[in-house]
């Protein structure tokens, strides 16, 4: 047999196959396996907006009640991403949030970026060093 021939075969039962599963799934309203649509309107759906509104967090301690001994005001060193596996990748974002200057303990740099749809990553960087330690 020709390849065109066993491609076209091959499409066919693909589709007859596709077919039947959507039959299965989606059963036919007159054989007695109706959907209840009233039943799907009163289900209610929780949005996340309410549910983070009426939980109000307070924390006991603030950065403030704990600042740092003392601050670096050194020269900012050339990144180096040895210790991070996939530093290189974010070095546009972590050079930005370097450049608003250190936010962490007197010497660090805590970055963090969106990653995907729902998925943060994170870097430290230690402004002493230059050294940038990457956390999911």
């Amino acid at each position: 047999m020709s390849k065109n021939i066993i491609k076209t075969i091959t499409i066919a039962c693909l589709g007859v196959l596709v077919f039947l599963l959507g039959w299965l799934i989606i059963k036919k309203p007159n054989e007695g396996n109706k959907i209840n649509l009233s039943s799907i309107n009163k289900l209610s759906i929780s949005k996340p907006e309410k549910q983070l509104s009426q939980k109000i967090y307070l924390p006991q301690h603030k950065f403030e009640d704990y600042p740092a001994l003392e601050k670096f005001t050194g020269p900012i060193p050339k990144l180096d991403f040895s210790t991070c596996a996939y530093g290189k990748q974010f070095l546009t974002i972590t050079k930005e949030w370097v450049a608003q200057g250190l936010n962490f303990a007197g010497h660090y740099v805590f970055a963090y970026w969106r990653y995907g749809s729902n998925y943060y990553m994170s870097s430290v960087v230690d402004l002493k060093n230059g050294q940038s330690i990457c956390r999911p």
